[in-house]
């Protein structure tokens, strides 16, 4: 038994490590021949290697937190169709390099949605970067100033999906259309994007101060790409409507209470 974890933790082999003799006993009891047993052995094996670069990946991603479909509340938000994003989930879009902008106030799920569809791609293997519009223009410009853009570009350029987060929340440096403009282009035919903006898209000459490219930037973008509206009250807050509205309620059933109680003793 030594001799074989001494073998296993030189072939770095971890999982054929932990599980050799557990799976040995169970082998035993089924009967296996010697070749079902390296087959379960070497299966257990690469399930662990995939669940490891799975780790890695979603990591890598940077996301913020983790979000899946099936937690998203497709009753509340129903100005979005359940298939629509369960097609982006076959992340098809970014074998063919597509683009994709979610639009609409804050607290819609936009952010959410990005995340489900991204960690869906890291499940399939493909590179995921997610980053908030304003991280991504603060370190672009940072490095412009420095002349190291070549460099900062990279990890926004190579991942087969980028996610640019709440493009339009905050104001932006002044080159921020050059700096987007880059970075969409560099993409562009190659790689996915997805943006989530609580701006029209009418409205993006204003926040990236400057209409041409900003028509650009969205000619790129769309020209392989779909962009979808989310509308609605903010999902954030119905629990705490909620919560109001039974509070009035009970302040209503107590008052009415108190008034009865007034006019038995009366």
């Amino acid at each position: 038994m030594s001799r074989i974890e001494e073998l296993s933790s030189m072939l770095h082999l971890p999982r054929f490590r932990e599980s050799y003799l557990e799976l040995s006993k169970h082998a035993a009891d089924k009967n296996y021949s010697y070749t079902e047993y390296l087959e379960a052995l070497l299966e257990e094996e690469v399930a662990a290697r995939a669940e490891s670069r799975l780790k890695r990946m979603i990591k890598e991603a940077r996301f913020p937190y983790i979000k899946t479909i099936d937690e998203f509340d497709f009753s509340f938000q129903n100005s979005l169709k359940r298939q629509v994003i369960t097609n982006y989930c076959s992340c098809e879009f970014i074998e063919r390099g597509e683009g994709l902008v979610l639009c609409g106030a804050a607290g819609l799920g936009k952010t959410h949605l990005s995340i489900a569809i991204g960690i869906k791609a890291t499940q399939k293997g493909y590179s995921v970067y997610f980053v908030t519009a304003t991280e991504m223009i603060n370190s672009l410009n940072n490095a412009y100033k420095s002349e190291r853009l070549d460099d900062a570009l990279k990890p926004y350029l190579r991942c087969d999906l980028l996610i640019c987060d709440e493009l339009g929340y905050l104001p932006y440096v002044k080159n921020v259309a050059n700096l987007l403009f880059l970075v969409i282009s560099g993409r562009y035919e190659k790689k996915s994007t997805i943006i989530t903006t609580n701006k029209e898209l009418s409205a993006w000459g204003e926040v990236l101060y400057d209409n041409s490219l900003a028509t650009s930037i969205l000619d790129r973008l769309l020209h392989h790409g779909e962009v979808y509206y989310l509308k609605g009250e903010s999902y954030r807050l119905k629990d705490k409507k909620r919560f109001q509205f039974k509070t009035i309620e009970k302040q209503n059933k107590d008052k009415e209470d108190v008034d009865k109680t007034s006019d038995t003793a009366i």
